[in-house]
């Protein structure tokens, strides 16, 4: 299992946890771990990384920006080491994006070693970031600092922040959903999601039903059309009616799965 998929979020904030942990904790399992690898002692850096498991749930405060970087940096060894490169080389570029210029210590990453021509593989430039919904209260903060956008193909540090209060840490892998927290308006994302879907289904069948009667009368009793005329006044009423109201309900269905969409790409 790689540091980013066996790092998840605790039901509660800090469940789990025998004592909270902090960002100059992590600095120091992130230095013994570099340490380990690059003394070839793998055993040890296996076990810091199971450390560092255990520890990133468990923040009591907001983790620094270098400190996310040489995260998703170790992240990388571990991908790369298990033959994963598309993960090593998000997990290197979501630490240039941490913190710009951010380059591992040579003697952990060698200039012209077979790992070395994968740190800057991805350019962040073509990489482009998708907004993520501000909580009801407090902020999200994405790899240390208070933002509205990810880059959903990079692995990212996810935390929940009130105040000095920290509700949610979590190390999340490329493409993973943010963890639930609550939205603006005391809905969660999924609530708003499905409210958003029921509101589709109902507008999208009410178009139909619609379109359909308006097919029905489409002509007068003559043969001729209600909407340019001819008909008795009683027969274009209720024709443009239909029409209107087909309309109508066809933005909201449009509007409804639009909204539906964008939820789940928070």
């Amino acid at each position: 299992m790689t540091l980013i998929a066996a790092v998840l979020l605790a039901p509660a904030a800090h469940a789990g946890c025998e004592e909270p942990t902090t960002d100059r904790d992590l600095l120091a399992l992130l230095e013994e771990a570099l340490e380990a690898y690059s003394a070839l002692e793998l055993d040890t850096f296996d076990q810091r990384v199971a450390d560092l498991h255990s520890a990133v749930p468990c923040l009591s405060d907001a983790i620094a920006e270098l400190t996310a970087a040489r995260l998703h940096g170790v992240g990388a060894l571990q991908a790369f080491g298990q033959r994963d490169i598309a993960l090593a080389e998000a997990s290197f570029a979501a630490a240039r994006a941490a913190s710009p210029g951010f380059r591992m210590p040579a003697s952990v990453v060698a200039e012209g070693s077979p790992l070395s021509v994968h740190m800057d593989a991805i350019d962040l430039r073509e990489v482009r970031p998708e907004p993520v919904m501000p909580p009801a209260s407090g902020s999200i903060w994405l790899d240390g600092r208070s933002g509205r956008e990810r880059r959903p193909g990079f692995p990212v540090v996810f935390q929940h922040i009130e105040g000095d209060t920290v509700h949610q840490s979590a190390l999340l892998p490329p493409g993973a959903p943010l963890p639930s927290y609550p939205e603006p308006g005391g809905r969660s994302g999924g609530g708003l999601r499905k409210a958003l879907l029921v509101t589709a289904f109902a507008s999208s069948a009410i178009t139909v039903g619609t379109l359909g009667a308006n097919r029905a009368l489409a002509k007068c009793t003559d043969g001729t059309k209600p909407l340019v005329g001819g008909c008795p006044m009683e027969e274009r009423a209720a024709v443009n009616a239909m029409a209107g109201l087909s309309t109508g309900a066809f933005v909201v269905a449009a509007a409804s799965w639009t909204g539906w969409a964008l939820t789940g790409k928070r």
